[in-house]
């Protein structure tokens, strides 16, 4: 919790935060002790990893709606910051859910009571809408991504922000960063459905190869300046993810450049890894014969790849029937960048052939 250090943008820091950011731990709920919060009005359970309780889902898709910034994030910030606590008090005076410090709840609780929880997780929200838009040149300039940018701006403060230009090379920043986007991919994975709409998962985890070239050569993905990992609403995928560039392509090889008929919600091939399963399940062609213009599907934990699994494109045959393979998201971990790479024929866990146009229609795939 760094709330004293929304308005700042000069690099130097009042002493008085400073003491209240040494009174603070980084992940614990607010830096708050277990004789400071007690326990959640409504359960004196722990909260399950990766899910919003008591029915606050809507709040928190609410906050994520209004603010721009991936619910998931929202939930993970919460959890971190209070351990979903309504009542948390830190040793510093933070309150709450949110854990603000009172002269920054003046500015964003609108006049309501810290403790409220619909209250504390609208000025959550709204705190991370301002940090993201002061750092929104930032990352427009340099291509980071803006939601990380804002992590690091609420941790450190806006001002170590933009004299570093990027997260400050701060062991306590970088590891609260990593930390929340580590946590929001278990809210978006395994969170409550409305939170996970904003922020769709992780869906493809990168690959472990050292033949891969990245670059721009031949890129024309049109999101490939958004931000990595939010959510892509006219896929239902998410921005430079292995399995957003995938399903453009398939989109572009059935003549679907309507973006409004690009959704992949109805068929929901979900995670890289289930791909070739859904594939099979729907009827549609997987083979072990590359074909360009093909998925290239890759199950999950398979030959260099995550949990997650990966797709990609094959992009060309060569002469001596290698594949040259093309997709987003090279690297562990993964960048959200585009990249080529030549593989054997046999290495992925199959292909799979884009449907016939008939096939597509009835999941409303239709040009």
């Amino acid at each position: 919790m760094r709330k004293g250090f929304l308005v700042l943008t000069a690099v130097s820091l009042p002493v008085i935060f400073l003491a209240a950011l040494l009174g603070m731990s980084l992940l614990g709920a607010g830096g708050s002790s277990a004789a400071a919060c007690p326990a959640a009005a409504s359960s004196t359970e722990p909260v399950k990893a990766g899910t919003i309780p008591n029915g606050w889902a809507p709040l928190v898709q609410k906050a994520a709606t209004d603010s721009g910034v991936p619910s998931s994030v929202l939930a993970a910030q919460l959890e971190a910051e209070s351990g979903w606590n309504p009542k948390a008090v830190s040793p510093a005076g933070a309150q709450g859910l949110s854990q603000f410090i009172p002269g920054t709840w003046a500015s964003y609780g609108g006049g309501k009571d810290p403790f409220d929880p619909e209250a504390a997780i609208a000025a959550q929200g709204a705190y991370m809408k301002a940090l993201v838009g002061q750092v929104g040149p930032l990352a427009s300039s340099s291509g980071q991504p803006a939601v990380s940018l804002a992590l690091a701006g609420y941790n450190a403060g806006v001002g170590r922000v933009f004299q570093y230009g990027g997260i400050p090379p701060y062991a306590e920043t970088q590891n609260y960063v990593a930390k929340i986007l580590a946590s929001a991919q278990k809210y978006a994975q395994n969170g409550d459905t409305p939170a996970t709409s904003v922020a769709p998962p992780a869906s493809c985890t990168g690959l472990s190869v050292s033949n891969a070239a990245v670059s721009t050569a031949g890129d024309d993905y049109p999101w490939k300046t958004t931000e990595h990992n939010a959510n892509n609403p006219v896929t239902g995928f998410a921005y430079r993810n292995c399995t957003d560039f995938a399903w453009w392509r398939t989109m572009g090889q059935l003549g679907i450049t309507d973006q409004s008929k690009m959704n992949a919600t109805r068929l929901g091939p979900g995670d890289g890894g289930d791909w070739g399963l859904k594939w099979q399940q729907v009827g549609w062609t997987v083979s072990k014969t590359p074909k360009v213009g093909a998925v290239i599907w890759y199950a999950r934990n398979a030959n260099g790849v995550g949990s997650y699994g990966h797709v990609a494109i094959v992009k060309e045959i060569t002469a001596d029937g290698k594949v040259v393979e093309e997709g987003y998201n090279f690297g562990l971990p993964p960048t959200g960048q585009y990249y080529t790479r030549t593989i054997d024929p046999g290495y992925p866990s199959g292909y799979l052939y884009i449907p016939t146009k008939e096939q597509a229609a009835a999941f409303g795939l239709a040009a």
